[in-house]
């Protein structure tokens, strides 16, 4: 019997979630989560730049 096709989009974001989940758990003694962490990454990348909201949600 042939295994169901799923969409790429669909394996992709089981991927992202699992890995979300991962760092999530390996941050965790931080107190922060894998979104907040990416969003303070980003901020110091802009550190001399102001970012509005729109412009941290893109990057």
């Amino acid at each position: 019997m042939m295994a169901k096709k799923e969409p790429c989009s669909i394996l992709v974001k089981e991927i992202q979630n699992i890995t979300e989940k991962y760092f999530n758990n390996k941050i965790n003694d931080s107190g922060l989560t894998m979104s907040q962490a990416r969003a303070l990454s980003i901020l110091l990348k802009y550190l001399e730049k102001r970012l509005t909201l729109k412009q941290l949600k893109k990057n």
